[in-house]
């Protein structure tokens, strides 16, 4: 059976104040796992972290002032099925902010 991890890895001063992983969560369906990641995604753009440049297309998402929640399901779902994998870097405040940044990660695992 395949499942899906949504899960945040934090670096630098974040792991600090907050360790060094988020909440992991399991779903059986991707579309919740992708739900799931667009949340946090729009979670830390309210709190002032910026989306980093790879993937393209959901980082151009990310820079628009009002953010559109079907087109960026639509966007991390595809980044996914790209590679199976999903994975965004979140910086506080700029680009490059190597001191306080995060990762958004969506696996796929298959269960025995």
């Amino acid at each position: 059976m395949k499942v899906y991890l949504t899960y945040e890895i934090n670096g630098g001063e974040l792991i600090i104040d907050c360790g060094a992983m988020g909440d992991i969560d399991c779903y059986r369906d991707l579309d919740e796992a992708v739900e799931n990641t667009v949340d946090r995604i729009s979670d830390g753009l309210e709190y002032g972290f910026v989306a980093d440049y790879e993937p393209e297309k959901v980082c151009k998402i990310c820079e628009k002032e009002a953010l559109d929640h079907t087109v960026l399901f639509k966007a991390v779902k595809e980044a996914f099925e790209e590679n199976k994998r999903f994975e965004l870097v979140m910086f506080r405040d700029k680009q490059e902010n190597w001191n306080e940044h995060y990762s958004i990660i969506i696996e796929e695992k298959e269960l025995q």
